[in-house]
């Protein structure tokens, strides 16, 4: 693909352009996808790597008023590991040794737990009312020992009928707060090379590093002197009326709008070798904004012609999309007890 975006598109209630970060797994209702001509033919160029149709769970007309919980924990751990010399082996490769035996990658791995929870209240009335309102919270641990996220998301969908089901109102708000430390992927690749006879501290508490050999950096080292923080928070809300002007002819109108900020931090020690170290400390923070608001307006025709059923649709749509980014950096601190957070305390 050339000039244009290769992800697909994600419609989400009839949202397009709606962002996954807005719904929960667990209030997903289906999924729908659309690939090559049939997607091309009715979402154009935007359509052209696949579409993908996400509907969220709403209340079944004539339901009871209840509850539901959904609950699990699980956990995660290296199931196939790369091979590489152990402390036995490197010894026997005539390996130097530094007094210590470590395996490295235990150190900056663990068995990772989490846990998820997902409690949804739903219900109608008879006079055209249905409703479901959920909560989901997600605590994930990555494998390695600083990465995982945490998750808060909260989704109302609201609808009514009226005039004998001729106007129909439907209401969605989604939203979604993940706090997430990812974690650098050097601190892995340095745990399958770095001396295996080498000391996770000095005898002062420092952390070792093996002085002299090039590009050779402790890995918990880097585990524990560099932060990376992706915090991000995304809303989505949309509103649609249907009216049946007659059986055979709907009208609808619909608006939707939604926001997302990421914030990305990151902060290497003043004493790291890893980073931080030449730049006596550095912090690094970008923050993104986008927005996006559409509307649209159809009016859709069903009829039929001796055996022929054929349905007519025609329509206005605008979309209108909002970015702006701002990055900072900054180098040469006195003490790493601000972090990131402390970016214009700089020299």
């Amino acid at each position: 693909t050339f000039g244009a975006n290769a992800e697909p598109l994600i419609i989400i209630d009839g949202v397009i352009g709606g962002s996954l970060d807005s719904v929960d797994p667990s209030d997903i209702e289906s999924v729908n996808v659309l690939k090559d001509a049939a997607a091309a033919a009715i979402y154009g160029t935007r359509g052209s790597s696949g579409v993908i149709i996400i509907n969220t769970k709403t209340a079944k007309g004539g339901a009871k008023s209840g509850f539901e919980y959904r609950g699990y924990l699980s956990s995660e751990q290296i199931s196939n590991r790369i091979q590489y010399a152990d402390y036995d082996q490197f010894l026997s490769y005539d390996g130097f040794n530094l007094g210590s035996k470590t395996n490295w990658v235990d150190e900056v791995t663990r068995t990772a737990m989490s846990n998820v929870h997902n409690l949804a209240y739903s219900g109608s009335s008879e006079n055209g009312l249905g409703y479901r309102v959920s909560l989901n919270a997600r605590d994930i641990e990555g494998i390695q020992t600083t990465s995982g996220f945490e998750q808060i998301n909260a989704r109302v969908n609201v609808s009514q009928k009226l005039l004998d089901n001729k106007l129909r109102l439907q209401a969605s708000l989604g939203m979604t707060s993940r706090d997430a430390s990812n974690g650098f992927e050097r601190a892995l690749t340095s745990a399958q090379s770095y001396n295996p006879t080498a000391p996770i501290y000095n005898s002062d508490g420092t952390f070792f590093q093996n002085v002299g050999v090039d590009r050779s950096y402790n890995p918990v080292a880097i585990n524990e002197q560099s932060v990376w923080d992706l915090d991000t928070n995304t809303m989505l809300a949309n509103f649609k009326v249907d009216y049946d002007l007659t059986s055979n002819l709907t009208v609808s109108a619909s608006y939707s709008s939604q926001f997302k900020t990421m914030t990305d931090s990151k902060y290497y020690d003043n004493d790291a070798t890893w980073v931080g170290l030449r730049d006596v400390g550095r912090a690094e923070k970008t923050i993104s904004d986008e927005k996006f608001n559409l509307s649209e307006f159809t009016a859709t025709y069903n009829g039929d012609l001796n055996d022929l059923n054929y349905e007519v649709l025609a329509g206005y749509a605008y979309q209108e999309f909002i970015f702006s980014n701002q990055y900072a950096y900054n180098t040469n601190f006195l003490t790493n007890e601000p972090g990131y957070n402390g970016i214009g305390l700089g020299l």
